[in-house]
């Protein structure tokens, strides 16, 4: 055991201490990064956290691999009601920290429709780039789709839905039997403004089961696969020289066939908060840490903290509640009225981001 390198809880030893029980062992401290189980487990086997992340993706890799099996375990009936869709769980166990805005949509456009031979294809598309989110840096992405045929996302240049600029499209299961990768250039159709490859991948998609597959467009390398580890089980490629900078992100499904997809996007604080314009209003968002201090303290407080997400904060008493989300991804921040009390959220992408204010 590498006990140096370890903080005890006292707050663990106290209670231990307390109950007589002093004896079981010495509580250590974990990272508060969404993984302490992990974090736990590895402190135990070798006195450190420094390869927990590891097992954590070895773990994920396994619950995928042997799905089967987990799904026919007895306890399945409780774990379908606190993890119903099963894919998805497993997204969120093997994401490392950060906070993941996940976008739930249905698409479906009653048209033949593709960026090869529609000129305005933005227009068709959903937007998953929720709260403005800054997608700079991003170089890949996880997702579900369930879907008969013929799934869409367009990786573009503009984040205006402007379809003349450069553009990417990933089409998964086209007719249910090829994938396929476009780049074009604008929307001529000029030779010369497009290319694209494609793979035959027959019954890629299925209609009642949501499917994990990822894109990466790294260097202009544009792939597509299947599963939770990126560039693992690759469906399609294509390496492009002219590679551009990614503004938005948008998904359709065409042919008249209806998609529904569960979507994960990485996001990053930059440094400001946002009370979002509602007075008397409190989260109940879990609370991580209560103190009391001025309001600036309670923003620093929050700032410096990876696992804080926002702060409940009441002037008149000086009361700061620091919060954190109780899951790594987030589709809804709960809240409630209480006289006194304001909630502000961290922002995102400067001041344009802040996710109470729009999940």
């Amino acid at each position: 055991m590498l006990q140096g390198s370890l903080i005890v809880d006292q707050t663990v030893q106290n209670i231990l201490t307390k109950c007589r029980l002093h004896d079981v062992g010495t509580p250590y401290e974990v990272f508060s990064n969404g993984g302490c189980l992990f974090d736990s487990v590895f402190v135990s086997l070798c006195g450190t956290q420094e390869f927990s992340t590891e097992l954590r993706v070895r773990t994920a890799i396994e619950m995928i691999r042997l799905n089967s099996r987990v799904m026919s375990l007895p306890v399945t009936p409780s774990l379908i009601t606190v993890s119903p869709n099963y894919f998805a769980s497993v997204f969120s166990c093997a994401s490392p920290g950060g906070v993941h805005i996940r976008t739930n949509v249905s698409t479906k456009v009653n048209a033949f429709v593709s960026a090869l031979n529609a000129p305005n294809i933005t227009n068709y598309a959903i937007d998953i780039s929720r709260c403005s989110l800054d997608l700079s840096g991003i170089t890949s992405l996880m997702f579900e789709i369930k879907a008969c045929a013929n799934g869409n996302i367009l990786l573009s240049n503009s984040n205006v839905r402007n379809s003349s600029k450069p553009l990417y499209e990933i089409l998964i299961g086209d007719s249910n039997y090829y994938s396929i990768i476009a780049y074009r250039t604008d929307d001529s159709f000029e030779r010369g403004s497009y290319m694209y490859n494609e793979s035959i991948t027959r019954d890629i998609l299925n209609c009642t089961v949501y499917l994990p597959f990822w894109i990466s467009w790294a260097d202009g390398d544009i792939k597509l696969g299947t599963g939770i580890l990126v560039d693992q089980n690759v469906l399609v490629s294509l390496m492009n020289p002219h590679h551009f900078e990614m503004r938005s992100i948008g998904v359709l499904t065409s042919h008249y066939k209806l998609g529904k997809w569960t979507i994960q996007v990485e996001d990053k604080f930059t440094g400001y908060f946002d009370s979002c314009s509602m007075d008397n209003t409190k989260s109940d968002m879990a609370v991580v840490g209560a103190i009391t201090c001025s309001a600036m303290r309670c923003a620093t407080s929050c700032g410096m903290s990876k696992t804080c997400m926002g702060y409940n904060f009441n002037s008149a008493i000086n009361r700061c509640e620091l919060l954190s989300f109780e899951s790594n991804v987030v589709t809804d921040i709960p809240n409630h009225l209480e006289a006194g009390w304001r909630f502000y959220s961290k922002c995102n992408n400067g001041k344009t981001a802040c996710l109470g204010c729009c999940i």
